[in-house]
């Protein structure tokens, strides 16, 4: 669904890279992770953990010019968006 707008998916973590791809890896994923060690991005962007030193559970919507045009900040690890929320999103 995403895709078919031009958007691509991708996954940003503050694990090591060989741990994000292992991660990636152990869960299937088909899309791309990122290392964000030391978390610039994720503080950045105003989702850090502080007491447990990770992501809160995000996604976000940027577009060509690297602005955030539509987020969603989850309170806990399984909270995530419906895939039609994230579709009206991209509109």
């Amino acid at each position: 669904m995403v895709q078919r707008k031009g958007a691509k998916v991708v996954a940003i973590s503050v694990d090591s890279q060989a741990k994000a791809k292992e991660f990636a890896e152990l869960l299937g994923l088909s899309f791309p992770t990122y290392s964000d060690v030391g978390g610039a991005t994720i503080k950045k962007w105003g989702i850090y953990d502080t007491e447990h030193e990770i992501a809160v559970p995000s996604t976000f919507i940027v577009n060509g010019n690297g602005k955030i045009i539509w987020s969603y900040i989850g309170k806990k690890a399984s909270d995530r968006p419906d895939p039609e929320l994230i579709e009206k999103g991209q509109d």
